[in-house]
């Protein structure tokens, strides 16, 4: 088996990024920004591209990526981590241990306290499949490919609904009836040391934004969902007004 990275990036000025990344297999980075950086790097026998754009949207820039790729096991990546030396033999031990898996979930070290930790091998369901972020997730390419699954354009970083992208990947793959599973190894560190491009703060945007998210996924089920949401998250503002705003996300999408 071949794994191969595929890595989202912005405005990046030279082709260096692998490095910083620790990258120790196959990989492509797809870049969106005015600096058309466009290359091929053999590097310990492993081919590293870099594929630039001008447009914007994480998943238009994943998808890029998932396009060209060609190994047998995917591994999605943000700019901002550093990947452990272990990390292809975890991922494609994972893969020859759990033969049916088509997808599987991985931890992440990182200083945010809140982030969730897989204590066991276990199935990612509809039940609890929005705990996880995108550079948690390994694919099978041939399963997401043969089921047509690729990331919205519209939620996530660069668009005007700022995440969820990663949420409704696994939902679909889900709906499709892939099997997923999560594991308790590691594989990356996560760099929290630059502000991010689309959470200023727990505000109105943020509960209008989950809405629309709630909407996209669960259909008429999404007010339910929001109001478990609302009364699940612990913060400043009042629960009224959380349902409110999220509600407000599910009528404008």
């Amino acid at each position: 088996m071949i794994l191969e990275v595929l890595a989202v990036t912005t405005n990046l000025e030279k082709n260096d990024l692998h490095k910083k990344m620790n990258i120790k297999s196959q990989c492509i980075i797809t870049n969106q920004g005015t600096m058309q950086i466009n290359d091929i790097i053999i590097e310990n026998n492993n081919k590293i591209s870099y594929l630039s754009n001008n447009e914007k949207g994480v998943g238009l820039n994943r998808n890029m990526g998932l396009m060209r790729a060609s190994g047998d096991i995917i591994l999605f990546a943000d700019d901002d981590l550093t990947y452990f030396d272990d990390y292809v033999e975890t991922v494609l031990n994972s893969y020859r241990k759990i033969k049916n898996a088509d997808l599987i979930i991985f931890n992440i070290k990182s200083d945010v306290t809140k982030r969730y930790i897989i204590k066991k091998i276990k199935r990612v369901t509809k039940f609890n499949f929005m705990r996880y972020g995108a550079v948690r997730i390994s694919c099978k390419r041939e399963s997401i490919i043969k089921n047509n699954i690729f990331f919205p354009l519209n939620f996530g970083g660069g668009t005007k609904i700022g995440s969820g992208e990663d949420s409704i990947f696994l939902k679909e793959c889900l709906d499709k009836k892939l099997k997923i599973y999560a594991v308790p190894s590691t594989i990356l560190r996560l760099n929290e040391d630059r502000k991010s491009t689309w959470f200023s703060g727990f505000n109105e945007k943020y509960y209008i934004d989950k809405g629309k998210l709630f909407k996209a996924m669960f259909g008429k089920w999404s007010y339910l969902v929001a109001l478990r949401f609302a009364f699940m998250s612990r913060t400043e503002i009042r629960f009224i007004n959380k349902f409110k705003f999220l509600l407000r996300g599910i009528r404008t999408y």
